[in-house]
């Protein structure tokens, strides 16, 4: 019995300390581009597949935008200084989204002119992609695939000088 015991325990063991299977995890990070320099709202976003196997997501879920600069989806959080939510004067555009690909250890770079998809005013805004979901590929056809959700990005802090969208001062919020 105690030697049944025994190798009860061992194979517990042997199941504990098994590798986990391998997993998708997309991290997400936001940046302002020079203003003073180009003297516009022109945010950067950055989503990278840290995991150990591919990342689907849905075009939609991400901040592409069309031949006009205009954001397919408001999926980010633009605020005023003061908390207020800013009007999205972008697109709505959930017929178009075909599968994203995010191969292990590759980051995804996307631009957005915040002037254009945004009601600003002059003075301080924070901006933030929000979080998504994503999905790993299952192994068999005959398995689910398994949901996750992004983490939330980094929020950066922009003062814009007037309402035409010029921003003055880009700095990062330190979380």
């Amino acid at each position: 019995m105690k030697a049944w015991a025994f190798i009860g325990c061992l194979a517990l063991a042997g199941a504990a300390v098994a590798d986990p299977a391998p997993r998708p995890h997309l991290v997400t990070r936001v940046e302002a581009t020079d203003a003073a320099a180009n003297r516009t709202g022109i945010v950067r976003f950055f989503v990278t597949n840290d995991g150990d196997s591919t990342a689907y997501t849905g075009k939609n879920q991400l901040p592409t935008v069309n031949e006009d600069g205009k954001l397919r989806n408001p999926i980010m959080k633009v605020t005023r200084g003061d908390g207020t939510p800013l009007t999205y004067f972008g697109i709505f555009d959930e017929g178009s989204s075909g599968p994203e690909v995010i191969e292990p250890g590759t980051t995804r770079t996307y631009e957005v002119d915040i002037a254009r998809n945004f009601d600003i005013s002059a003075g301080l805004h924070r901006i933030q992609f929000d979080s998504f979901l994503y999905f790993d590929q299952p192994a068999e056809h005959r398995d689910a695939a398994t949901m996750f959700i992004s983490d939330k990005s980094n929020t950066v802090e922009v003062w814009f000088t007037n309402a035409a969208g010029k921003p003055s001062v880009v700095r990062p919020v330190i979380e």
